[in-house]
């Protein structure tokens, strides 16, 4: 059957001019066997962005994603729609909806994480930023990819947050994979200087001089 309307939707595109008919007999093809087909799915997109029928491309997206119910297969289309909402309509709020969907289905998705961690700070979504950034470094392997998530949301924690402990714990996080990283070091200096932490501010400039 998808043949068929591929088919049909090209006829229409090509023959006869109507890129408007071709999507809506596209999107018929659309189901839950077919939800994961990029080809297809890249395709819908082409013609949305062709006529600016987002609208009923991403309904369709919804009504599969909800016959899907909590099935693993949910991930791509959920990933597809927030991409969507994001990059083709400007709408984060949405997007975000769809994204957390994806991270119920697979929790180590790294792509649904990266999303969220820009749509957090786009929103200003700071504690859920943190969240996020959080799963990161749980599923980060090398030690510099660590330090640079500790150090991303150690700035958050110091600038936006007002949770000074946890920034510096942050950094110490840092320290305890490279005791010689400056950038930890001068930001533990900071803090303990604007906090009037006497003593940790003694130890950490002992630090930076050794």
């Amino acid at each position: 059957r998808l043949g068929v309307l591929r088919a049909a939707a090209r006829l229409f595109e090509e023959q006869v001019e109507q890129p408007e008919s071709a999507l809506v007999v596209l999107l018929g093809g659309l189901v839950t066997e077919t939800a994961q087909e990029d080809e297809l799915c890249d395709e819908l997109e082409r013609l949305a962005r062709n006529t600016g029928m987002w609208g009923e491309v991403v309904g369709r997206y919804g009504e599969v994603l909800q016959e899907f119910g909590d099935s693993p297969d949910a991930l791509a289309l959920n990933l597809r729609a927030g991409r969507v909402f994001s990059e083709e309509l400007g709408q984060p709020d949405d997007a975000v909806y769809y994204y957390q969907m994806a991270l119920r289905l697979d929790e180590h998705s790294e792509l649904a994480l990266e999303r969220l961690e820009v749509l957090y700070e786009q929103i200003a979504a700071w504690p859920e930023l943190a969240g996020i950034i959080w799963c990161r470094i749980e599923l980060a392997d090398l030690p510099d990819d660590k330090m640079e998530l500790w150090r991303k949301v150690g700035g958050l924690y110091e600038s936006q947050l007002a949770q000074i402990d946890s920034a510096v714990e942050s950094y110490f996080h840092i320290l305890s994979i490279d005791e010689s990283d400056m950038g930890a070091i001068d930001a533990l200096a900071r803090i303990f200087e604007t906090y009037e932490r006497w003593d940790e501010l003694v130890d950490v400039l002992r630090q930076k001089a050794e």
